[in-house]
């Protein structure tokens, strides 16, 4: 077989999606004739495609060496380096491939990447839309304005941009993915279901369209239909959790005979919490319990309070404690936490008497009850950002809870740990903010010093999780776009009894939820005052 009879071979292969075949007929070419440029591309592409940024780099290099001047590797060789966030190397390249093809809309396309990663979103948003003068067919830019727009909460633009991605492809599924996540953000959730629904016909396989519709199933109340694409979680690269699943079989809800039962949280620390009240069904079931966990949490789960068999605390159903990232012992079965709703008797929390089922350990509770001795003032501890993934408009800015500041008799406390605890150093003024996170060890602490609080306000963060398991009055402040286990439309939760929801009414108003919160505040300290009688 000629070179040239390989290479449409290789072609051929390519195109079918037998990239391995594909491949090799591409490294054979390159054996007999080592400066085949077009060999050196399209092999680039396929290792570009299995994510092996240093060995396409390279193939795109050879490609570039053999043509100089090539465009299209100069694009790839950018689109490499963006993947590597390479950022600046990524940029030079593209302007070099512009130079040589100004009328190149990938080119442009590439550069509006680059430029969006360096948070230049206007001038991303006009390269993109030069990518579409020069190639209008150009699907994946209209997808990454909507992206641009859907950032910044332009949601009705962001829509528009996927619908006309989608018209252009319409069997690409990241595109009608992100229109069904921007219709949600909407609040246009039954067509964004049709939009999901669609998607999984034309892709049955894309795990993010299964996983983002069974979210807006559970969001409407529809277990039923939500929890089995709930579980399509697993197979979503982005969340990343293939890796710490067991490979034993999964509990089934049958019962246990004293199987060794691995339970496992998968996810943040609020889900842990959330999903902690279902340890003693399953210890009732007859499983002995194995738990892994966060260490963060470990110290508080396992805590029986005053070591009474009174305790509420679900550790003391726990048979063995196992850290997050630790080898998982030998056990019979396994059931992640956040699956165990599926199959409980009780898939929604909905009596009281099951709250509080944490309980912080009594010796850490006076600790800090005596560190607050002697001051009458009503006491409200305060957790204003999450994690910035999985959701970034959950959280809010510090000053921006400055309204609060100017009601009088209270003394704010920070619960804030992690990315954005450094503003708890500047409070807005007038807010008297005390800050002893950096005497927190872990989550036990939290919950002592919570235990002594009146109130907690937090956004939706592993703290709003632990004051309702606590049992504890707590105030949570959600974004427009709220986690399906907030539901929709509601002021309370089902989950915890003693929580109050402070939703958005329009995407990234915070103003008007602290404006309630600050009104419900005022009749919240009068009742709290004539209850101590002061």
């Amino acid at each position: 077989m000629t070179i040239a009879q390989t290479f449409n071979l290789a072609i051929e292969r390519h195109r079918a999606g037998a990239n391995a075949e594909a491949a090799d007929l591409y490294r054979q070419i390159i054996t007999q004739q080592p400066d085949h440029a077009e060999a050196h591309y399209q092999l680039g592409c396929i290792l570009h495609g299995q994510e092996k940024l240093d060995e396409s780099f390279k193939c795109f290099e050879k490609a570039l060496l053999y043509r100089p001047g090539s465009a299209q590797a100069m694009i790839r060789l950018a689109e490499v380096l963006h993947d590597a966030q390479q950022v600046d190397p990524a940029m030079d390249y593209c302007r070099r491939a512009l130079v040589a093809a100004p009328d190149n809309g990938e080119a442009y396309h590439t550069l509006g990447m680059i430029l969006r990663a360096k948070g230049e979103l206007d001038a991303a948003l006009s390269a993109y839309t030069q990518a579409l003068r020069f190639k209008p067919e150009l699907f994946a830019a209209e997808y990454n304005i909507g992206n641009i727009y859907y950032a910044v909460g332009q949601l009705d633009q962001a829509i528009l941009a996927y619908q006309r991605s989608v018209a252009i492809k319409r069997d690409w599924p990241p595109a009608r993915n992100n229109l069904g996540g921007a219709l949600c953000a909407a609040g246009r959730f039954d067509e964004a279901i049709a939009i999901y629904q669609e998607s999984i016909r034309l892709a049955p396989d894309f795990a993010a369209t299964h996983w983002n519709l069974g979210m807006v199933y559970l969001r409407k109340g529809d277990f039923a239909r939500g929890w089995p694409e709930y579980e399509w979680r697993w197979r979503v690269k982005q969340l990343n959790l293939a890796g710490g699943r067991s490979t034993q079989p999964e509990w089934t809800g049958d019962d246990l005979r004293g199987r060794r039962t691995l339970l496992y949280g998968e996810q943040g620390f609020g889900d842990v919490i959330q999903c902690a009240r279902y340890i003693p069904e399953v210890a009732r079931r007859g499983g002995e319990v194995i738990l892994v966990c966060p260490r963060e949490l470990m110290t508080l789960l396992k805590n029986d309070g005053d070591n009474s068999r009174d305790s509420c605390n679900v550790g003391r159903f726990v048979r063995e404690w196992v850290a997050v990232g630790d080898t998982f012992p030998q056990h019979d079965v396994h059931m992640p936490l956040m699956s165990m709703a599926r199959i409980s008797d009780r898939p929604l929390q909905s009596s009281p008497s099951d709250v509080p089922y944490i309980q912080a350990e009594t010796r850490r509770v006076e600790q800090w009850r005596a560190r607050l001795a002697g001051d009458d003032r009503i006491k409200i501890g305060l957790a204003w950002a999450g994690r910035s993934l999985p959701d970034p408009l959950r959280s809010m800015r510090l000053e921006q809870l400055a309204p609060l500041a100017k009601l009088p008799g209270i003394r704010w406390i920070s619960l804030h740990k992690g990315e954005s605890s450094e503003q708890a150093k500047t409070p807005p003024p007038e807010m008297d903010l005390a800050d002893w996170t950096s005497d927190f060890h872990d989550f036990a602490d939290t919950a002592a010093l919570m235990e002594n609080l009146d109130l907690i306000i937090s956004v939706d963060t592993g703290v709003a999780h632990l004051a309702g398991a606590m049992g504890k009055t707590v105030w949570t402040m959600l974004p427009l776009l709220a986690d399906w286990r907030w539901f929709l439309n509601r002021n309370d939760s089902p989950w915890y009894p003693t929580m109050r929801l402070f939703r958005q009414k329009r995407p990234r108003d915070w103003e008007t939820v602290i404006a309630n919160i600050g009104e419900e505040l005022k009749t919240y300290c009068v009742q709290r005052r004539s209850t101590r009688g002061g």
